[in-house]
């Protein structure tokens, strides 16, 4: 959801900039409705997930799955899931970025030139220049997304297959379904382990942001170092005595 709501706006902002218009506010508005829909999207199998012993002789073999629902109620919140949070997000990205690429690369990026050419030209052509300039790291940028966009799908179409083999019964059938669920499930975790590293390869100021981030966290680690007080004085107080004993370290 995240993904999409990205490429969305960068269509828009991209194929019709004069109508686009990005503020905090909406920006906060997007994060909460992906939240609260992930959130909603979770909740049928919460309530309907409970836990079935594999074997009757131990506990130490059981699994968690909406077991409350039918075989065949499973199977179709399944498909739902992956038609819903698979299919139809690649389907969105795969067409914002592609009319993106279009747009930008036959230069038809007309209207926010002519916008900016009724503004008065600057030094020989400055405004031109910031023009072409825009449009380069628009470029740059959209390759970063399409990017992103071909990991998360080749990372998290086998832990989709994997959950309608599972419910369908057909995994019994699949060579190595061991390897194959440990893979499905590792995938899954490895598309947000690889997303920073394909923004500081693919995006300039996301390095020099992240470059920036470090020189300032430890130049807070070396300050809070340097204003430790160096000696520390300890008073201990007796109820018939009074001793005091000074520390300097």
């Amino acid at each position: 959801m995240t993904l999409c709501a990205i490429s969305v706006e960068r269509w828009y902002a991209i194929c019709h900039p004069l109508r686009f218009h990005s503020t905090v506010r909406r920006a906060r508005y997007i994060i909460v409705i992906i939240w609260v829909a992930s959130a909603c999207i979770a909740i049928p199998e919460l309530i309907t997930s409970t836990v079935i012993p594999l074997r009757p002789d131990t506990v130490l073999l059981s699994a968690c799955y909406p077991a409350l629902w039918g075989d065949e109620i499973i199977v179709i919140f399944q498909i739902c899931l992956m038609v819903g949070l698979y299919f139809l997000p690649i389907a969105m990205m795969a067409f914002s970025y592609i009319h993106i690429a279009l747009v930008l690369w036959r230069g038809s990026i007309s209207e926010t030139i002519e916008l900016r050419a009724r503004k008065p030209m600057i030094a020989g052509g400055i405004r031109v220049h910031e023009n072409i300039g825009q449009i380069e790291s628009r470029k740059k940028a959209v390759r970063m997304l399409v990017a992103v966009v071909v990991v998360f799908a080749l990372c998290f179409l086998p832990n989709h297959t994997l959950n309608i083999l599972r419910y369908t019964g057909q995994l019994q059938t699949v060579p190595n379904k061991r390897v194959f669920a440990l893979f499905a499930h590792w995938a899954t975790f490895f598309n947000s382990c690889i997303n920073p590293v394909i923004y500081n390869f693919m995006s300039e100021s996301f390095r020099k942001a992240f470059k920036d981030v470090l020189v300032r966290s430890c130049c807070r680690k070396t300050q809070r170092l340097r204003q430790r007080p160096s000696s520390y004085h300890m008073s201990f107080t007796g109820s018939r005595s009074r001793f005091s004993n000074n520390i300097t370290l």
